[in-house]
This record gives C-alpha cells, structure tokens and sequence, in this order.
C-alpha cells in the first residue's frame, strides 16, 4: 500500500513538472503571428517617418523659394514623385 501511494504521488508530481515545463517553454519564445505582426508594424513605422521627412524638405523648399516657385523645382518634384511612392506602399 505504502509503495502504491509512493508511485502515484512520484507520477502526479513527474506529470505537473513536465507540464509546467511545456507551458514555461511555450511562453517564453515569441510566437511568429505577433513577430509578423510587430515586423510589419516597424515597416510602416519606418514608411511613414520617411514621408514626414521627405515632408519636411518639401516645406523648406517652399519656405526658401516660395510655393510656386519651389514646384518648379526639380528636387522638389522628385520629393513629391517619391512622397507619392511611400504613400502608395503604406496604403497597401
């Protein structure tokens, strides 16, 4: 009786430890859903900074020069063509 209450007391301890084993596993490496998730996320992230930034220029080009005359421009239309670009690829 003694050796039977032994073995089942070993099993149910050896069964807990293996589960809790698997489950800390499982918890402590990223899961590839949420490493999709946040890679696509810091893309956007990096999209949209660089349209604020080409943004900024296009201003500083307006405020030096004028609107009008900072259109005329070519650095401004190459701004604007790659402004454009960067705002296609965040929408989709």
């Amino acid at each position: 009786m003694k050796l039977k209450l032994t073995v089942i007391i070993s099993i149910i301890v050896g069964t807990f430890t293996i589960v809790g084993g698997i489950i800390a596993f499982d918890e402590r490496y990223a899961k590839y859903d949420h490493l999709c998730q946040v890679e696509h996320r810091l893309e956007q992230k990096i999209v949209y900074d660089r349209i604020n930034n080409l943004q900024q220029r296009m201003w500083s080009l307006e405020d030096r020069y004028g609107a009008d005359e900072a259109r005329r421009l070519e650095e401004y239309r190459k701004l604007q063509q790659e402004k454009n670009l960067l705002d296609r690829k965040l929408r989709d």
